[in-house]
């Protein structure tokens, strides 16, 4: 599951890191990210995920907030929403849904103006929530959290969110579908490496509206000018002319560059490539463009200076 931002409509007013504390004018670190101003000033608060609730209160300087955890990758995740217009409407111990409503944006404790301040940490196994923590665990939220289809943001925000395409659908044998199973891969709004990345697809069922080969790949139509790729590692096949339809392919055997990897992200280590072995003849190799890395770079994926990959024509 990706991890959603917090509102319905996402104005960034301020962001992580260093900055000038605005009541006291003290540069300081800001711990989490600010989200504020749209048609009216009590925007519904969204749980970013799946997850439980391990604090409920008031402080003077959080004002009313809310804490949520849950476990991913062998982590504890840490979600504070704080400055809520009242307490919010879960209580602890209870469990949320991923934009189940938890409050509503407002100005209480140490705040300037109605807004929302959201906080996303990334604790060890098994971690027991402690708010004196903040510095050690705290993350830029943007990282990890994605801006989803039903949702919006203002156009000075826009470039600084990530984005997920698609809810997907249920399961349907009288379709042709492919199911999304792992993180990260790409959305494109054409049927080939050069469309523009839309964001990542979001895991689960999707009807095949359409299929073309290109660059390599088998690319799927998913909706109105929205493709991805086969990529065996994350993507299976249901296909109504063979049921089983996840068996190795021609297109398994190009490098897996629609996973985009970063700084947050260790998930994609075992993708399943059959790559071209570089000691077969020039015989064997006829059917294959080549290309060879010129810096140590990312090209779709991470190659040092001088590796070579081969890909079919």
């Amino acid at each position: 599951m990706y991890s959603k931002l917090p509102l319905k409509f996402v104005g960034i007013t301020d962001n992580f890191g260093l900055r000038t504390h605005p009541i006291t004018g003290v540069s300081t670190y800001h711990y989490g990210v600010d989200f504020g101003w749209n048609k009216y000033q009590g925007e519904p608060v969204l749980a970013s995920h799946d997850a439980k609730v391990v604090y409920e209160g008031y402080d003077s300087a959080a004002g009313n907030h809310v804490v949520l955890k849950y476990t991913e990758d062998k982590k504890t995740i840490i979600n504070r929403y704080l400055h809520l217009k009242n307490r919010a409407i879960v209580k602890k111990g209870q469990k949320v849904s991923q934009g189940e409503v938890l409050g509503y944006m407002g100005n209480t404790g140490n705040s300037t103006a109605v807004h929302l301040h959201f906080e996303y940490w990334i604790c060890p196994s098994n971690y027991s929530y402690k708010a004196l923590d903040v510095s050690k665990y705290a993350k830029n939220p943007l990282n990890y959290c994605y801006l989803f289809d039903d949702q919006s943001a203002s156009s000075s925000s826009i470039s600084k969110v990530k984005k997920v395409i698609g809810f997907g659908t249920s399961k349907d044998e009288s379709k042709n579908q492919i199911r999304i199973t792992g993180k990260y891969l790409n959305c494109r709004s054409l049927p080939s490496l050069n469309g523009e990345v839309l964001g990542y697809i979001n895991l689960g069922y999707y009807n095949i509206l359409e299929a073309k080969e290109s660059d390599g790949y088998v690319w799927y139509r998913v909706g109105t000018n929205r493709w991805v790729a086969y990529v065996k590692s994350v993507v299976e096949r249901y296909l109504i002319d063979n049921k089983d339809d996840n068996s190795t392919t021609e297109d398994d055997n190009v490098e897996n560059n629609e996973i985009n990897t970063d700084d947050s992200n260790d998930t994609n280590d075992s993708n399943e490539n059959n790559n071209i072995d570089n000691n077969q003849s020039e015989e064997n190799l006829s059917n294959y463009n080549k290309f060879v890395s010129t810096k140590d770079d990312y090209y779709y994926i991470y190659l040092k200076k001088g590796e070579i990959i081969y890909f079919p024509k």
